[in-house]
């Protein structure tokens, strides 16, 4: 009889490495951790893993970790991650009357679909997040609850594809 051996990576270090990789959502990596082999598995075998555990999990905790993402341009404590992405697009050095355009869509946005409007910004202007912002303001619940869903898979790809935090 072989006994296997003990893995390298423990699932509270796994949670630790990888549970950032959703805003404030620990929750996924812990279900990740399930279908994962951390000792074995390359970023991309990971980032799939966490996604599954999105898209496996019941509506409810979806729609949780929607609202677990910061508003855009928010006055808010950012995760490390989130602040750099906002930075890296220029949205912590908007302009007066964007910053009101934010908060006025921000607030448009939260009331009709109850979460904060989520978009990958990395290699976006604030002009075309605003863009986006708006287009998408007129989308049906679940169409945007898809969008929005989507678009918190390509932030996590993009934190898995430079590391974990």
């Amino acid at each position: 009889m072989t006994v296997d051996p003990a893995p390298l990576v423990t699932r509270d270090a796994f949670v630790a490495a990888y549970g950032g990789v959703y805003e404030n959502s620990p929750w996924v990596a812990a279900r990740a951790w399930e279908t994962a082999d951390p000792n074995r598995a390359r970023a991309e075998h990971i980032t799939a893993a966490l996604r599954r555990a999105v898209d496996e999990a019941p509506a409810a905790a979806r729609r949780d970790l929607l609202r677990a993402y910061p508003e855009l341009t928010a006055a808010v404590t950012l995760s490390a991650e989130s602040k750099k992405e906002h930075a890296a697009a220029g949205l912590d050095h908007c302009t007066p009357a964007q910053q009101k355009k934010f908060r006025d869509l921000n607030r448009a946005y939260r009331k009709k679909f109850n979460f904060p409007f989520i978009i990958a910004v990395r290699g976006k202007s604030a002009g075309e997040i605003l863009q986006t912002f708006t287009k998408r303001l007129g989308n049906a619940q679940a169409a945007e609850e898809k969008t929005a869903l989507m678009e918190a898979h390509k932030i996590a790809a993009l934190r898995m594809a430079q590391g974990p935090a």
